[in-house]
């Protein structure tokens, strides 16, 4: 397979390593969002095999998919390529711990995490989201992108 050097010096990573982590993330703020795979292939209009390969790393969308999964997940697209290095552009490791939990106790704490988020937002709201910003200014369709938004601006000032 090709390798492909990255400009934030992370070095070379394969196509399939690309493939793999691509799908890790899809599969891991899928489930963050408490959405099975047939929820997400019909939000994207894309059939659930689909979805079930590019989670298992055997497939890679299109950059249109890609954004509309993004979009979908309400996370930044940086965050489905790259979690190998010490980037900027990987998420919050405690978002992916979060992801690896039971689903019951997974959906709970973002539940509870979506009322303290919502909480918050009238007093620093605009300051997070200016910071964590919009998909191709267009908006989030995830109902826990300001939990999302919240550990990006976290992970960011530590």
């Amino acid at each position: 397979m090709e390798d492909f050097e990255l400009a934030w010096g992370i070095g070379q990573v394969s196509a399939d390593d690309l493939k793999y982590y691509f799908g890790m993330r899809v599969s891991d703020f899928r489930r963050l969002n408490g959405l099975t795979q047939q929820q997400l292939a019909q939000k994207l209009s894309v059939s659930t095999s689909f979805i079930c390969k590019v989670e298992q790393g055997k497939k890679i969308p299109t950059l249109s998919h890609c954004l509309d999964l993004a979009r979908c997940l309400g996370v930044h697209l940086n965050w489905l390529f790259f979690d190998i290095s010490s980037c900027s552009t990987k998420p919050p490791s405690e978002l992916l711990r979060l992801a690896r939990m039971a689903r019951s106790r997974r959906m709970s704490v973002m539940n509870q995490l979506d009322k303290k988020a919502n909480a918050c937002w009238p007093t620093v709201g605009k300051t997070i989201e200016n910071i964590y910003g919009r998909l191709m200014d267009e908006p989030w369709e995830s109902p826990y992108w300001k939990v999302f938004a919240f550990f990006f601006v976290f992970e960011q000032i530590r």
